[in-house]
This record gives C-alpha cells, structure tokens and sequence, in this order.
C-alpha cells in the first residue's frame, strides 16, 4: 500500500497485519533496510435512521437510530443544528425548517471514525381560532361542537366527549372550551373560548289514560307550565291533537316541551297505551229472499259482538229480510274487548225479491174432465197436492182430480225465492144414467132405446147414424151394422154423464140364387135347377111369382112348368134371420128356326141345355149332346142352310117329350 513517493494508502493495503520495509542507500551506495508492523482496521460500517418530521412545539427529546450505538468498541456521537454535547435535540433552538444531523462513529481500537447523516424536518405550528357557540341551556340535547379552525379539531372541556357537548352534565354554570388542532405534519395548536349554561325550566306532564287505535284524534293537555308544544308519534306538534290510528297500537311516549323566556326548553315525557282494536270478523251470508221468515245472525267472532244494519234487531241479533227490503243490505258486527275498544266487520247479505205467484182463477169441472191450470209470476213452478195433475213442476199442468181440490202453486225466481198462491178446483159429480140393456136385432129391424136419468137434463145420443132423434131418452133405432150408443145426460152444471148401449145387429144369412138356364133363358118344358147359395143354411123357402114353392132344408129348386116372365126368388134363415135372394126374371121360349153360329157370342148355339140330335138333308146325323150345336162338323162350320133336329125333354118327373124340326144356319 506504500507508491513511490512514500505514501501509504491503508485502502490498498487491505484488511489486517501489514509489514512497512524502510531502505536506506548512503551515497556510498550502501544499503540498508528496517521494517515496521502496522495493523490496518475495518472502517465501521454506521448508519442513522431516517427522524420523523417534528414540531417546533416538541419537546427536547434525545436523538437515537444511530448504528453501531455507543459501546466498548467505540463511541457515537449526534452533532448539527440544535443539538447539544449530550446528543439532545431541541426543535425550538432549531427552528423551523430541514436540519442536518449527524452522527460520528469512532472506533475503541484504531481509532476510526464514521459518520452517517440524516435531515430532521422542524414543522411550524398551525394557526388555530374557536368561537364558541352562544348561551345554551341545561335542557338542550347534546350537540356537535363547531367554531374551531382550521375545521377537524378535538374541543375539549368539561361535558365534552367526543366533539358532542352536553349541556345537562354540566349544569347551569360559565364553562371554558378548548379546540386543539393537529395538521398533517402532527403538529398541534388550541384555543379556547367560554360559554354560559342556563338552566332549564321545570316541565311537568301528566297524559290522559289509554286509549283506542279507532278513537278519534283528540287535543292533548295535562302539560306545565301551559304554553307548550306537544310532541311524538301520531301528534301534530301545530295544534296539539293526537291522532292513535297514526300513532299506531302499542306503548307510545309522548313528549311536552316548554319554553321560557330565556329561550331555554325543558320536556316532560308521559307513556300512553294504544291498545289495538280486537280482530273482528263475520262469515259471508248466504243470499236470502224477501219473504223468508227473520232469523238469527250467526258467524261473528269473537262472540259476544252485536250485530246491526237495516232489517237487524241488534238486541236480538235477528235479521228480518222483510224489513230490510230487496237489494244489497250490510250487516255489521261489532265486538267491544276488555279495553274498551271496539271493531267492527261487515258483510253484505243479497236479499232477493220474491215472486208474485197468481195460481190462476178458480175453476169448475165435472167428474172425470181435466182443466189446464195455469199459474204465472215464476221461473219455476211446484204444484201440491200433485194428486190429479199430469205434471207437478210445471207452470199449467192437466189437473183431473176426483175430488174437489184445493191447489197451492209454489213459485220461484231465477234467484231461488218461493211465494206460492192457492186456487180451488170444484170437481162436480156427474149424472147417473142408464142407457138400457144391450140388445141384439137382425139387419133391417130396429128397436126403441130407453134411457133413465134424474134431475133437469139434457140428452143427446151418439152416434146420431140411424136414430129417429138424437136428442130424446127414447128414440127408435135401426142400425145397419152392429153398434153401440153412447148417450150423454147434461146437468144444470153442464156435467155429463154417460152410458152406452151395444146394438148387436145379426146379418142377413147371405144368399145368391142361380138358374141352370143361360142368362136364365129356358125352353117350354124344359127342367130348370134353382140353386140358393150357401147350403147348409136352416131354411130355404122358393117363391115363383111370390108362391112359396118349396120351404125346407134343401137349398134346391126344380120345376119344368115356368112360364115366360115369372120371377124366382128363395129366402133363407140362419141365426134367426131372414134373406130373401134377388128375383130371377126368367125367360121362357119356343126351339128357335134358326140361328148364326159366327162367334160373335150372339145366338151362336142351338138348344143348348137339350138332349139334341142334328141332321143335315140327307140324313146324315152331324151333331149329338146337350151342349147345343155350335153350326159346326167335324170341326167346321157348315154350310148356310136348313137342317133337321130331334130334341128330347124331360120334365121334373123325368116324363119325355120328342120335338122334330128344322133349323137353319145363317150366315152373318
């Protein structure tokens, strides 16, 4: 660590023991050399905390934060403005402003010093004002102080905390407050000023006892000295009154303020009991009508209520729809509790209107008629007694009672009300009437009805087919066919009575009467059957020109002596009734002489009916039998001219009659 020029740099040296060599050269050139120990130190390493800014207000106080601190292995010492020998530092002999402090270190061995430095910032005091507030009174509730500046001070004193001033702990008295305020820096100034506490006047409150949310709002008194203002909830300091609904139920504290001439308050408190109204309900009504009879209200709780309203007996609770009258009626029902307090619900009960029922007029009918009666005033209808009514749920049943019947119609409306209404229905007996016995006559006959009745009466027979007079007891009758009559007996009530009587009318036996003779033309002689039809009949009685001719049994006839223009007719008996047949006109000729056999079914056969033999001239026989000769041999008609016949008649006792002639064959 030694340069040339002799100077020794501890630094270059290092850390530690060091050898120091001292040469010396005589101008001779001689040379000789010494050496010296020399023991280099580590400087210290010293630093200085950084000081926190201080105010000139500060107390002298002892700087610290130097490093190493005083020990056996060295010595700290603080210098600068402001400090003293013991390393104490006064702010005021500083003064305002930034200061250099330092502190020097210096080692017990070698001797080495160090310093470290470090500014100490000296802050001037803020400037600060308080006026204080004016005379206040020992009543006023405390309040936030103000007046001190710069604004965020602490005020301090007596009835003081935390800024809030209250005037009752310090009672009426003269009073000095103090506002202190600390700048950003930490520094602190005050001032103080004084103020007077007055004392309060004497307020006394005596409130009303409880009362009713529902009662109404009410002036309140009971305050002294008078001339104060009340106050709280549901209280309208302006005038006074109290209103409990707003106060609301519950415990309220009312509050009386008074204030003298000092401009001090005092107040007095008073508790008042709102009591709550009880809850009070009523159940909905059923609809009701007009006409139902009055009743008990019900469905109010709690119990013990009263009910009220139109129509309601609010000492008995009975509700009179009568009274009430039609439309829409409020019931209330009011309940007072223990406290007093009274409430009230409602509903409302529909009274309907009844009907106006009309069962109709009375009315007259006899034994076994039916009536419509017809009532009105309804949507539906109920008749009783249902006894002879076709329907008993409608508005004009069929009535048909036996008896003479009282009817009550119950009437409703389309809102279910009923009123009902009577009508007399005067069922009158009908006549007795005897029409007579049945009878039976035969077809053609007639016979005299006979009819029994009493009293002034009417008659008329029906059906009036085949009477002599339908409006008689007794008229002759001659049906054609079998019948019965009903005859009807009209009273003075214009009730009918009836009877019938059957006429049995037998039929006449039938009986048709045929000739064998074609269109009962015969021949002189010849034998003619009647047949009368059906057989089996009890008699037949033949008349030839009105002679009876044969009367028995057999339904046969026959005879050989009818003459041209006789009439035949035979009546028959069955069942005790006679019949005679139509009359047979019949006709009765000589063989003809000739005859046009064309097919034009006129006079086309000969002697038919007649054993006949034809022949033509020369002998030959060309037609044989009884059926009449159609012109006619061997299937063809013969040739227009005269031909000879044999015809052979026989009588009813079978005697024979021969007649020959001729018959000639016309063409046409």
């Amino acid at each position: 660590g030694v340069d040339a020029a002799g100077i020794f740099d501890p630094s270059i040296a290092g850390f530690g023991p060091q050898v120091i060599n001292y040469t010396y050269t005589t101008p001779d050139g001689c040379v000789n050399s010494t050496t010296q120990n020399v023991t280099i130190f580590d400087v210290p390493v010293v630093t200085l905390n950084t000081f926190t800014d201080t105010c000139i207000s500060t107390a002298d106080f002892a700087l610290y934060g130097g490093f190493p601190i005083t020990d056996a292995n060295g010595i700290g010492v603080y210098s600068g403005t402001g400090v003293d020998g013991l390393g104490v530092f006064s702010p005021a002999d500083a003064g305002v402003g930034t200061h250099l402090i330092t502190y020097t270190y210096t080692t017990a061995l070698g001797g080495c010093v160090s310093i470290a430095t470090q500014n100490v910032v000296v802050d001037s005091l803020p400037i600060v004002t308080f006026t204080s507030f004016i005379d206040t009174c020992t009543t006023v509730i405390p309040f936030t102080l103000s007046g001190g500046l710069p604004l965020g001070g602490i005020y301090s004193g007596i009835g003081i905390t935390a800024n809030v001033f209250n005037p009752l702990t310090v009672g009426a008295d003269t009073i000095q407050l103090t506002y202190t305020y600390t700048d950003s820096h930490g520094c602190s100034a005050f001032a103080t000023d004084s103020s007077i506490v007055v004392a309060a006047p004497i307020v006394s409150f005596t409130s009303f006892t409880d009362t009713c949310i529902s009662v109404l709002p009410f002036s309140l008194t009971g305050g002294l000295p008078a001339g104060g203002v009340y106050s709280g909830l549901g209280v309208n300091s302006g005038t006074g009154i109290f209103d409990p609904m707003i106060a609301g139920a519950g415990s309220d504290t009312l509050v009386y303020t008074y204030t003298d001439i000092t401009g001090c308050s005092n107040i007095a408190k008073d508790t008042v009991v709102v009591n709550a109204l009880p809850i009070v309900t009523i159940t909905t009504f059923a609809d009701t009508c007009i006409n139902i009879p009055a009743f008990n209200l019900f469905g109010g709780l709690p119990a013990g209520g009263t009910y009220s309203g139109i129509g309601v007996n609010s000492g008995t609770g009975i509700f009179d729809p009568m009274i009430a009258g039609a439309g829409n009626d409020t019931i209330f029902y009011t309940y007072t509790d223990l406290n007093g307090c009274a409430n009230v619900d409602s509903q409302t009960v529909v009274v309907f209107a009844a009907p106006i029922p009309n069962a109709g007029p009375d009315i007259e009918i006899c034994f076994g008629m039916d009536t419509v009666i017809t009532a009105s005033g309804g949507l539906f209808y109920q008749w009783t007694p249902a006894t002879g009514l076709n329907a008993s749920n409608i508005a004009n049943p069929i009535a048909s009672p036996d008896l003479t019947t009282t009817y009550i119609v119950a009437v409703s409306n389309a809102q279910g009300c009923i009123a009902s209404d009577t009508m007399v229905l005067t069922v009158h007996p009908l006549p007795i009437v005897n029409a007579g016995k049945d009878t039976v006559i035969c077809f053609g006959n007639s016979v005299v009805l006979n009819a029994s009745a009493t009293g002034t009466l009417t008659y008329v027979w029906t059906p009036s087919d085949s009477l002599s007079n339908d409006s008689i007891f007794n008229p002759i009758a001659n049906p054609t066919t079998s019948i019965t009559y009903l005859i009807s007996v009209i009273d003075s009530n214009g009730c009918v009575g009836t009877d019938n009587i059957s006429i049995g009318v037998k039929p006449l036996p039938f009986v048709e009467l045929n000739s064998d003779a074609e269109n009962n033309t015969t021949y002189t002689g010849e034998v003619v059957t009647f047949t009368s039809t059906p057989a089996g009949y009890v008699n037949y009685q033949f008349f030839v020109n009105g002679s009876s001719m044969l009367n028995g049994t057999g339904n046969l006839y026959l005879t050989s002596a009818l003459e041209n223009g006789q009439l035949v007719n035979v009546i028959v008996t069955e069942n005790g009734c006679s019949n005679s047949s139509d009359t047979l006109l019949m006709t009765v000729r000589d063989l003809p002489n000739a005859f046009t056999p064309n097919g034009d079914s006129q006079n086309d056969r000969f002697a038919k009916g007649i054993d006949l033999e034809v022949f033509n001239r020369w002998g030959q026989l060309i037609y044989k039998g009884i059926d009449g000769w159609d012109g006619k041999f061997n299937g063809k008609v013969v040739a227009p001219e005269t031909y000879f016949y044999v015809a052979t008649l026989y009588d009813v006792s079978d005697n024979k009659t021969v007649k020959k002639g001729t018959i000639s064959v016309v063409a046409k």
